[in-house]
């Protein structure tokens, strides 16, 4: 998609927004190379979606294992071989494999161990590696009105201050 595109889309976005009186916020979208406009610049963020969805896989497999914890090892009661262990993130799933008393066991272990280990190493180069985005925000002027106003004795002058959302050049 073109960079004019995703500004439309952005504009029109912030258009259906409620804001506050006096503040416009910032208009966002991806940069896809080629010239940013004058009114615009380029900052680099976190990239989210990598490491939500890394985040997620890591965080839901370190719940199954969880879970399997707790069945059989639970609240007075003597623990399995090494099933104590998958309470302890990433390097837990490992210990229990060591100590699993079944092949099928320490396969399932290592396996868990794994994903939670590449889900973790993912989501940290998603920290590491942020995408660039093209921002820019309405600058917000202010206009002076002046207007005549007849007051019991005379004449008098009334000075507001308005402010005017302009776009940017």
């Amino acid at each position: 998609m073109s960079l004019w595109l995703h500004t439309q889309r952005a504009i029109a976005c912030t258009r259906s927004a409620q804001t506050l009186p006096g503040y416009s916020p910032p208009h966002v979208v991806p940069y896809q190379g080629g010239v940013i406009p004058s009114y615009a610049h380029l900052e680099d963020r976190p990239n989210k979606p990598l490491i939500q969805g890394r985040l997620g896989v890591a965080g839901s497999v370190y719940g199954l294992s969880v879970l399997y914890a707790l069945g059989t090892c639970g609240a007075q009661m003597a623990c399995r071989e090494g099933s104590a262990w998958l309470y302890v993130p990433l390097v837990g799933p490992f210990v229990t494999a060591t100590q699993a008393p079944t092949t099928g066991g320490q396969a399932l272990s290592v396996f868990d161990g794994v994903l939670q280990v590449i889900g973790s190493v993912v989501a940290i180069a998603g920290l590491e590696m942020p995408r660039s985005v093209v921002a820019w925000q309405d600058r917000q002027d202010l206009a002076v009105r002046v207007k005549t106003d007849s007051v019991p004795g005379g004449v008098g002058l009334t000075l507001s201050l308005e402010e005017v959302a302009k776009r940017a050049p």
